[in-house]
C-alpha cells in the first residue's frame, strides 16, 4: 500500500476529523486535486495550517523508503518548497533556503529557492537557480517572470550581460503571475505589456472583488477620517522611517483616527535588533491602534481590518517581499490606496487610487497606464521627517573619509540593483572630463559579489579602480551625516530620487539627476530637490559643469542646504502630512475619479465642471478640499469679476505666484490659477484684461499647420488675436519676451563658442523638451515679431531692455566658459504693445 503523501492530506482537510487514518491512507487522489488543495491554502494565506500539515507530511514521508513510492520524493520536495514559502513569508530566509534546497524539477520550486537566496544576498547562487526555474517553467508567462527576476538578480552584481526576454501576450498572464512580479521586475516590462496586463488582470479581478462589500464606516455621522496604514516593514526600513513624522502628526491630529497594521515582522538585517523602530511606532499610536496581524491567515486578517470600519486603507509595500496586496480584494475600506511602496501601477482594479504628485507623474499621458485612479498632491508626495530625526546633521562638521577623496568627490547613493549600464557610462564620462575626481559607492549588503564587476566596468571605460572609493554603511542614526563628505551626488537613471535621493539632499550637497521623459514615476520622483539633466547627455554635461566649477558647486550646495528649512518643502513633514490627509478626504468624497489636491486662488471660480458619473456641482463632504484633474471653470470670469474697478493681470506660463497676478498655464502645477492653453482665454470677456505678460512662451506656438504630435499646441496668430480680444482698448498693455534669434545665431556661429556653449544655445532655440509642451516651434527677431503683432491687431510695438516685473528669462544674460563675459549679451527680445484703435 502506498503511503499517503502530504498533498493528499491537504485534499481532504474537511475530512480529517471524521476519517480514521487507514481510510485516509487508502484514498486515491490525483496530483491535480492535491495541487489544487495546497494552492487553496496558499491563496487564502492559511499559513498556520499549511505549516503544520507540510511539517507533518515531511516527517511522515522521511520514514519511507524511496522504492515504496516513485512519486514520494516529488511530494516531499513540494512539501518542503511550500514550507519554505511559509518561512520566507515570516522573514526566516535561512530556513526557507534550506527547505527549498530539496527542490525537484519544478520551475516554481527552483524559483522559490532562487528568491530566498537573493534576499539573503547569495546572488550568484540565486542566478543559477533562476536558470533552472526558466528551464522547467511550462508557460511563457512563468518563463518570462523568472527571466525578469534573473535580470534583477544580475543587476545586484553589476552583470550587464544582455539576456533577451520574450515578452508574453496579455492572455499569458493571470492574476497570480502578475502578483508574483516585484516592483523592479514589473518596471522592466514595456509600457504596452503593462497596459495589456493591467487590462487583463482588471477583467479577471472584477468578479473577485465586486461581491466584497466595503465595511461600514466606524462613525457614519462623523466628519472625522479613519485611516489605516498597512505594511510588512515597520522596523528600520526606508518607508517606515520616512513616515515616522507623519504618523506622529496624524496620531495627535484632531479629526483623524489612525491605525497601523503590521502583516509581518521581517528583520532588515539577520541577528540585529532593529525592532526599536517598531516599538517607537507602537508607542506613538498606542497598543489599541497598532494591530499585529503576523501569524493570522487571510480570513482572520480581513476580519480584523474590516472591523475598524476604515474610510481609507493605504498600502505601503507595493510588490515588495511580504506585501499584502492580495488582502485588498476583500474590500477592506471605503477607499483603497497604494502609496510609496511601488512607483508603478499595481495592475489591480480593486486598488482605487495611486498617490503621487504633479511633478513626479506626467498626468496628461501616464494615467492610461494605471489601473488605479490618480490622486496627485501639488508637491512632494514623499513626506520626510529628517528635521527631527536627522536635525543634528546641519550642525556638525562634515564627515571625512579615511580614503583620499580627490579634487572633487562624486558619489552614488543607490545600491547596485538600481545602477544601469547607461548610468555607469555617464559616471565614467563625467570622471574622464573632470580631472582628479573620484567616485564613491556604498557597501550595501551583498556588495562583495558585485564589487569586482563594477570595477571592471569602469576600467573598460578608461577609469582606474584607484579612483573608486568604497564607503562603509553607517548606523541609521548617522547615515546622512556620513554622506556629508560628498561634493556632488550622481543619481541613477533607472529608479532615481525617492528615499536615497532625499538622504542625499539632506546631506547638503547638490543632487544631479536625470529625467529621460516617457518613463513614469520610476524615473521622476525627486525632481523637486535635484538639479535635473534632460536626457543622458544633458545629465552628463550637467555633472561635468558642477564638478568643474567650484563657484557653481558652492551655489548649488547653498541652494540644497536651504531646502532643509523650506516651508512646505520635502522636509516639512507637518505640511506634507496635512496635504496627504486632505487628499485622502478628497478621494472619499470623489470616490472613483481622478483627484488633484490644490488650492483655489485669485478669484478663480471654486465651482468646476466634473467629468464624473454624478451630477455636476454635487457637493462633497463638508469641509473637504477637492479638485478634479484638469478643471474647467464653470463660470465666466466677467461674471465672477463684476467690479469694473478690478484690475486683471495675467501671467501666461508663470512659474512663481506674485501678488495681483493670475498665472495661466496648460500644465496643472500647484502655482497655476487657470489651467488652459495660451490661445484660449474664453473665461474672460472682450476688453476685460488690463495686462498680459508672457515671457518665453510664444515660441512654443506654431506658425504653419498644426504639428502632428508633441511640441507646440497653439497657433501664434490665433494666440495673439485672442490676447488682443481680451485686452482693454486704450489702456491694456501686452508685454512679450521671446528668445532673440538674431542674437542666438551670432553666438552659435562665433568661433570662440565651446561645444558646451553651443549645446546651451541649441536648447534655448529649440526648447528644453522637458515635457510634451516644452518645444520651441518658431524663432523670432524684431521684424518677424512686429509683423505678427500687426496682423493680430496689436500696435505701438516698442522694444525695451527690461519690463521691471519679474526676475526671469526676459533679463537673462548668457555666461560661457572661454567667452568674453564683458559682452553681456542678452538673449531676449522684449517688446510692449497695445490693441490697435481699429
Amino acid at each position: 500500500m502506498f503511503l499517503l503523501p502530504l498533498l493528499s492530506l491537504l485534499s481532504f482537510i474537511p475530512l480529517l476529523a471524521l476519517l480514521p487514518l487507514p481510510t485516509l491512507e487508502a484514498a486515491a487522489v490525483t496530483i491535480s486535486d492535491e495541487l489544487n488543495a495546497i494552492n487553496e491554502l496558499i491563496s487564502t494565506s492559511s499559513w498556520t495550517t499549511l505549516e503544520q500539515l507540510t511539517s507533518m507530511g515531511i516527517q511522515y514521508q522521511s520514514t519511507v523508503k524511496r522504492e515504496e513510492n516513485i512519486c514520494l520524493q516529488y511530494y516531499k520536495a513540494v512539501a518542503e518548497y511550500h514550507l519554505g514559502k511559509v518561512k520566507a513569508s515570516i522573514g526566516d530566509f535561512r530556513s526557507a533556503t534550506e527547505l527549498c534546497s530539496g527542490a525537484a524539477n519544478l520551475g516554481d520550486i527552483y524559483g522559490g529557492l532562487a528568491e530566498s537566496l537573493l534576499v539573503d544576498r547569495q546572488v550568484r547562487a540565486s542566478i543559477e537557480e533562476y536558470k533552472q526555474a526558466i528551464r522547467y517553467s511550462e508557460t511563457v508567462a512563468r518563463k518570462t517572470m523568472y527571466e525578469v527576476k534573473m535580470e534583477k538578480a544580475k543587476s545586484w552584481i553589476v552583470d550587464f550581460e544582455l539576456h533577451r526576454v520574450q515578452e508574453p501576450s496579455a492572455s499569458d498572464f493571470d492574476l497570480c503571475s502578475l502578483n508574483d512580479f516585484s516592483e523592479a521586475q514589473y518596471t522592466q516590462l514595456s509600457y504596452t505589456s503593462k497596459k495589456q496586463i493591467s487590462d487583463n488582470s482588471n477583467r479577471a479581478n472584477n468578479n473577485n472583488y465586486a461581491a466584497a462589500s466595503p465595511p461600514s464606516p466606524s462613525n457614519p455621522s462623523s466628519s472625522s477620517l479613519s485611516i489605516g496604514l498597512i505594511s510588512s516593514d515597520w522596523r528600520v526600513h526606508p518607508i517606515s522611517t520616512l513616515l515616522r513624522g507623519m504618523i506622529q502628526h496624524l496620531a495627535s491630529k484632531s479629526g483623524v483616527e489612525l491605525y497601523i497594521f503590521s502583516v509581518n515582522d521581517i528583520k532588515s538585517v539577520p541577528n540585529v535588533d532593529d525592532g526599536w523602530w517598531l516599538r517607537n511606532i507602537t508607542g506613538t499610536v498606542g497598543p489599541t491602534n497598532f494591530l499585529d496581524l503576523k501569524g493570522l491567515d487571510e480570513a482572520e486578517m480581513t476580519k480584523v481590518i474590516k472591523h475598524k470600519g476604515l474610510d481609507c486603507l493605504v498600502d505601503l509595500n507595493g510588490k515588495t517581499l511580504g506585501n499584502s496586496l492580495g488582502l485588498f480584494k476583500h474590500r477592506l475600506a471605503q477607499v483603497q490606496v497604494t502609496y510609496l511602496g511601488l512607483p508603478q501601477t499595481t495592475g489591480l482594479e480593486y486598488m482605487d487610487y495611486f498617490v503621487a504628485d504633479v511633478s513626479a507623474l506626467g498626468v496628461d499621458w501616464m494615467s492610461e497606464y494605471f489601473a488605479e485612479s490618480l490622486a496627485l498632491l501639488d508637491s512632494n508626495y514623499i513626506i520626510n521627517d529628517y528635521r527631527n530625526l536627522q536635525g543634528h546633521v546641519p550642525k556638525r562638521h562634515p564627515f571625512r573619509l579615511h580614503a583620499p577623496q580627490g579634487r572633487v568627490f562624486f558619489s552614488v547613493a543607490s545600491n547596485f540593483m538600481k545602477i544601469s549600464e547607461q548610468s555607469v557610462e555617464v559616471y565614467a564620462n563625467i570622471m574622464r572630463r573632470v580631472e582628479g575626481s573620484k567616485i564613491g559607492f556604498f557597501e550595501y549588503k551583498g556588495v562583495e559579489e558585485g564589487r569586482e564587476n563594477l570595477l571592471r566596468e569602469f576600467e573598460r571605460r578608461g577609469i582606474s579602480r584607484k579612483r573608486i572609493v568604497w564607503i562603509e554603511q553607517a548606523p541609521w542614526i548617522s547615515h546622512t551625516w556620513s554622506k556629508t563628505c560628498v561634493d556632488v551626488w550622481l543619481d541613477s537613471s533607472g529608479k532615481n530620487g525617492h528615499t536615497t535621493g532625499l538622504d542625499s539632499a539632506w546631506s547638503g550637497a547638490p543632487v544631479i539627476s536625470v529625467d529621460q521623459g516617457g518613463g513614469g514615476m520610476n524615473i521622476r520622483a525627486g525632481m523637486e530637490w535635484s538639479e535635473v539633466g534632460h536626457g543622458m547627455k544633458d545629465w552628463e554635461n550637467l555633472g561635468v559643469a558642477v564638478g568643474s566649477d567650484s563657484d557653481l558647486r558652492m551655489g548649488l550646495r547653498e541652494k540644497s542646504q536651504g531646502r532643509r528649512e523650506e516651508q512646505g518643502g520635502p522636509f516639512d513633514f507637518k505640511a506634507g502630512s496635512d496635504r496627504f490627509v486632505n487628499l485622502l478626504k478628497a478621494m472619499v468624497g470623489a470616490h472613483g475619479f481622478h483627484v488633484l489636491k490644490s488650492e483655489t486662488k485669485n478669484g478663480i471660480p471654486a465651482e468646476v465642471e466634473m467629468e464624473m458619473e454624478m451630477e455636476v456641482g454635487q457637493p462633497l463632504a463638508e469641509g473637504w478640499n477637492e479638485l478634479v484633474m484638469h478643471p474647467s471653470p464653470s463660470l465666466s470670469w466677467k461674471d465672477k469679476e463684476s467690479d469694473a474697478d478690478t484690475v486683471i493681470k495675467l501671467h501666461i506660463g508663470g512659474q512663481h505666484p506674485s501678488s495681483g497676478w493670475t498665472i495661466v498655464d496648460v500644465s496643472p502645477r500647484a502655482e497655476v490659477d487657470l489651467v488652459t492653453g495660451m490661445d484660449d482665454l474664453s473665461v474672460f470677456g472682450d476688453g476685460s484684461v488690463d495686462v498680459i505678460y508672457a515671457s518665453h512662451v510664444l515660441e512654443h506656438g506654431y506658425h504653419g499647420v498644426e504639428p502632428p504630435c508633441g511640441g507646440g499646441g497653439h497657433s501664434i496668430l490665433a494666440t495673439l488675436t485672442e490676447w488682443a480680444r481680451v485686452l482693454k482698448r486704450g489702456s491694456g498693455k501686452l508685454y512679450v519676451s521671446v528668445p532673440d534669434l538674431s542674437v542666438l545665431a551670432k553666438l552659435f556661429v562665433d568661433p570662440r563658442m565651446s561645444a558646451q556653449g553651443k549645446f546651451k544655445i541649441m536648447r534655448i532655440m529649440y526648447g528644453g523638451q522637458t515635457d510634451a509642451h516644452d518645444y520651441h516651434m518658431v524663432g523670432f527677431e524684431h521684424d518677424i515679431l512686429e509683423a505678427y503683432f500687426l496682423e493680430a491687431g496689436l500696435c505701438n510695438f516698442k522694444a525695451v531692455e527690461d519690463f521691471g516685473f519679474f526676475q526671469d528669462t526676459s533679463i537673462a544674460v548668457l555666461d560661457f566658459d572661454n567667452f568674453p563675459k564683458e559682452l553681456g549679451l542678452k538673449i531676449s527680445l522684449n517688446v510692449v504693445a497695445e490693441v490697435c484703435d481699429n
